[in-house]
């Protein structure tokens, strides 16, 4: 992990502190409808307070930004980890490795591993905000499972930011992510929301461990699609031969 990843994964974890402060506020404008509405169950809260879900309910019309914000936090600082010195130095890189798919192999798995400090970042707020309001012990199992397809989550709005990217430059790749980010949002709606990967970073009083595990499985799924995705673009495009930033 390279200081320039260092300084953009902390920027990522800023902002995700501040959204998190900010949904604090809001609780505790709203409390007694809060407390009402969610009762004094765990799981009910930390789901709530996943992604700001909580302002739904208070009507407040800040609510899908802040949850947008949260999405976006990741693609708008590390989105650009691939594709940044494939536009950029693509002959650099192509020219001097042995093995394109190693170099992509590593580059992936490096931002699987900020996928995974994110959304444990986000769990661990996540728990201490929902402790704060007393609700019983952390269920850790299902914590974990969060945490996993939070991790999938994210890491597939990176990756789909860092692919897009590759041919159309950091801007499109960033609005990419942003848009089925929003996709996934506007699907929890819809009889389709086991399709959308915010929806599956979820879950209820009625959802046993083996529906959890087909959230996590769903997440997984668009995460390793996306991931060969961009290892079929790396090892058959010559990429070293277009600078997509100089595209627009």
């Amino acid at each position: 992990m390279n200081k320039r990843n260092i300084v953009r994964l902390l920027l990522t974890l800023t902002v995700i502190f501040i959204l998190n402060i900010s949904d604090l506020v809001e609780l505790h404008k709203n409390t007694v409808d809060f407390e009402m509405n969610l009762g004094n169950e765990f799981d009910k809260v930390f789901s709530e307070l996943l992604f700001g879900f909580h302002r739904i309910d208070t009507g407040l019309n800040t609510a899908k930004l802040s949850q947008l914000a949260f999405l976006a936090a990741a693609p708008l600082f590390l989105g650009q980890n691939i594709s940044a010195d494939l536009s950029i130095s693509g002959t650099y890189y192509f020219t001097r490795q042995n093995n394109r798919a190693v170099w992509y192999v590593k580059r992936a798995l490096s931002l699987l591993g900020y996928s995974f400090v994110i959304a444990a970042f986000t769990c661990l707020l996540n728990t201490l905000m929902t402790e704060y309001y007393d609700v019983g012990s952390v269920p850790k199992t299902r914590v974990a499972l969060v945490l996993l397809s939070l991790t999938f989550c994210i890491f597939t709005l990176l990756m789909l930011s860092n692919i897009s990217g590759i041919f159309f430059g950091s801007v499109i790749g960033l609005a990419a992510a942003i848009l089925f980010a929003a996709a996934g949002m506007l699907l929890i709606a819809t009889p389709m929301r086991a399709a959308s990967i915010v929806y599956n970073c979820t879950f209820r009083l009625d959802e046993t461990y083996a529906d959890m595990a087909v959230k996590v499985s769903v997440n997984a799924a668009y995460s390793i699609a996306l991931f060969i995705a961009g290892l079929t673009v790396i090892k058959k495009k010559e990429l070293s031969l277009v600078n997509a930033e100089h595209l627009f």
